[in-house]
């Protein structure tokens, strides 16, 4: 007979849960949980300032960190979440919770490559984990690596087959792979589960449109409002005026959007499309007179105290044109600054801090202050009389196309950039030098995915003799070099020391010594046309307004040449065109 086991007690004092093989204290749940029932009722402020009241008053556990984090960067405070996500990470390695939050992030802020590999480390942890191997799908079809996202997907369909969100990302991949006929299949076997689900029925619409077939869905639209008249929504009517665009002409798909406007003025996905369609069709009285009205100019213009510029002549007095837009925006509107500098006293332009030194260099009659939130103290003085948005300067000087002064000077960039671009010649003496971009990654938005071509779609462009082609891609671009070189034995340079995601001015400057760059339309194409070297802009069916309709030059950079993609979104018309004239360019 073995010894007696003597019983003990329980264990008084904290419990601790497990999460992931880390342990976590009552206390910290109950403040996950705190933090989980405000943002349900507060909304996602409200819960970030409560985790980070605690993660402040001592050693925060990674479960509080993560999803602080993930909190931040999902209400825009992407590099402060970054930084959060990437300590949780660090402080509990074998979390998948953990490092599929820090994947997220990582994603969110267009680190592809390594949101991928943390993906696959918290699946390693936690087999099992839906979020992560969701994550992982979308990551690697972001990627355009369509192969792997679609086993990854499908396997994911298999394990979670009530989620018809797996389903929509396996025809987003699909479609993206360019099989149509698998994706209208899987997309029809989506709307089967959910009549309801009003995005299915958009893409299946989108599918059509690819496959060529605009009349079909312009019926396939028809017949679904007749049939449930309630499922028309803001999206909906979006895809609606794409197709009337197509095939009536952008005046029908601006007329669209107006009879919508009229019964809900307050739509505003709706009204910001017409606004654009507006402009982008060349009718600039009324685009730029909508565009006076938009909320956001309303809000940023109310923020400080001084009085609207109204385009006058103000000899006497200071103009600050306030920060706004995006880099590309801020390079495009800054050939209006002289035009607005002929109209007064002194003017100062708040710009991205990393556009300081090339304006300042630029124009030198200019004072620029870096753009921060809150406005920097210097601009709230009496020395400022008026204010006015970028965009205020096309309503004040663009009101047809022979207005557009067509790029007068060129900016002036680093000089360390320019020294690289020099050495490049000496490094690859004979060949032309083409800079290229394939994507548009911030933010991984969809709008950012139909912007951007795979690189491994630019082969045949990358095989064209007698060129050396030179990396201008911002965001982690390790895979796509790699995969380039090892499959296809095609080397592109990366340039050491550019920092071509923060140090704008330098890359500028490496830009300026190319004998031509080709960019799909991304902040690329505004480097090159700024600093004028010539730049083919690869432009997708649904461009931004600036690169207007129908047009293959641009008003804004006489350097500029624009390929357009059709309406099917084929970019393999595009880059066959490309290819021929890159050889003809070559040769000339």
């Amino acid at each position: 007979m073995g010894k007696m086991q003597r019983k003990t007690k329980p264990r008084q004092g904290k419990r601790k849960l497990r999460s992931g093989g880390k342990n976590i204290s009552a206390k910290s749940s109950r403040i996950i949980e705190q933090a989980r029932s405000l943002q349900q009722r507060g909304g996602a402020e409200a819960a970030i300032e409560f985790l980070r009241v605690e993660c402040q008053q001592g050693k925060a556990h990674p479960n509080l960190l993560s999803m602080l984090g993930a909190l931040e960067a999902r209400a825009g405070f992407i590099d402060i979440g970054l930084e959060r996500t990437k300590e949780a990470a660090r402080k509990a390695p074998r979390n998948g919770d953990i490092l599929a939050n820090y994947g997220s992030v990582l994603f969110s802020a267009g680190y592809i490559t390594d949101a991928i590999d943390v993906f696959r480390k918290s699946l390693k942890c936690q087999p099992l984990l839906q979020k992560a191997q969701y994550k992982l799908g979308d990551a690697l079809m972001a990627g355009e690596r369509h192969e792997e996202a679609e086993v990854i997907i499908r396997g994911y369909i298999e394990q979670f087959p009530q989620d018809l969100d797996g389903l929509g990302l396996l025809v987003e991949t699909l479609h993206r792979a360019n099989k149509l006929s698998d994706a209208k299949e899987i997309c029809g076997q989506l709307i089967d589960r959910d009549p309801s689900r009003i995005s299915s029925h958009i893409k299946y619409a989108d599918l059509l449109i690819s496959a060529g077939e605009i009349a079909s869905a312009q019926r396939y639209f028809e017949q679904l409002i007749e049939a449930q008249p309630s499922i028309i929504n803001e999206k909906m009517l979006l895809t609606q005026a794409d197709l009337a665009s197509v095939a009536e002409g952008p005046d029908a798909a601006i007329n669209t959007l107006a009879e919508y406007l009229k019964t809900r003025p307050g739509a505003r996905d709706v009204a910001k499309k017409w606004r654009a369609m507006l402009l982008s069709a060349g009718r600039f009285s009324e685009g730029w007179d909508a565009f006076s009205k938009e909320p956001g100019r309303l809000a940023k213009i109310s923020e400080l105290p001084h009085r609207v510029w109204r385009g006058d002549q103000s000899d006497e007095r200071t103009l600050l044109i306030r920060g706004a837009e995006g880099i590309g925006e801020q390079l495009m509107y800054s050939q209006l600054f002289p035009m607005a500098r002929g109209k007064i006293k002194r003017l100062v332009v708040e710009c991205d801090e990393r556009l300081v030194s090339i304006f300042s260099r630029s124009f030198p009659e200019i004072e620029f202050v870096r753009w921060t939130t809150p406005a920097e103290k210097c601009l709230l003085g009496t020395d400022i009389d008026l204010q006015c948005v970028p965009r205020d300067l096309g309503r004040f000087f663009l009101n047809s196309f022979d207005d557009f002064p067509g790029l007068p000077t060129n900016l002036k960039p680093s000089p360390e950039g320019i020294s690289v671009a020099k050495d490049l010649r000496e490094r690859y003496p004979g060949k032309r030098l083409v800079g290229i971009s394939w994507r548009s990654i911030r933010t991984i938005s969809n709008r950012d995915r139909k912007k951007s071509i795979p690189l491994t779609h630019w082969v045949d462009i990358l095989r064209t003799p007698g060129i050396q082609f030179i990396n201008l891609q911002y965001g982690t671009t390790d895979f796509d070099i790699e995969s380039i070189k090892n499959n296809h034995g095609i080397e592109i340079f990366d340039a050491p020391g550019i920092d071509t995601t923060n140090d704008i001015d330098q890359c500028m400057g490496l830009v300026s010594g190319l004998d031509l760059v080709i960019t799909v339309s991304n902040v690329t194409a505004h480097y090159a046309a700024n600093v004028g070297v010539p730049v083919w802009v690869l432009v997708d069916k649904s461009a931004h307004w600036h690169w207007f309709t129908e047009r293959c030059d641009s008003p804004w950079y006489p350097a500029a040449r624009l390929y357009r993609q059709e309406p099917s979104e084929n970019w393999f018309p595009v880059l066959d065109k490309t290819v021929q004239d890159l050889s003809a360019w070559r040769q000339g």
